[in-house]
């Protein structure tokens, strides 16, 4: 899974409520997130698409402080849920219980939505 551009990316921006940069994960040596990038603003509506194993499970768990991540940043509402940019990793578990409580809708028909 790479990076991600938002269909309507000629619409104005809202403000960031999640931010993920560069993140990376891997299970066994076996890279699932490659440097992923997602920017989802307050009231956007977001569809993570992809085959079975592409990564859009990994994504939302690591979003959610679920699964940790070996490289990258992840931000909430302007707070850090994970980071290890610099080679230590720092989570956050209050900020991870609050994205926790965002409406997240799944559908199991190989895409995931974000309702921010």
């Amino acid at each position: 899974m790479t990076s991600m551009t938002p269909a309507h990316a000629d619409e104005p921006q809202s403000t960031p409520l999640i931010v993920v940069e560069n993140i990376r994960r891997s299970f066994s040596g076996v890279p699932v997130l490659c440097g992923v990038d997602l920017t989802v603003g307050e009231g956007e509506v977001v569809a993570v698409i992809g085959p079975s194993g592409s990564g859009k499970t990994t994504l939302i768990r690591t979003i959610n402080a679920l699964e940790t991540i070996d490289h990258g940043r992840i931000t909430f509402d302007g707070k850090v849920i994970q980071d290890i940019t610099d080679g230590r990793h720092r989570l956050d578990p209050k900020t991870a219980r609050l994205a926790r409580g965002s409406n997240w809708e799944w559908s199991f028909s190989g895409s995931i939505s974000f309702r921010t």
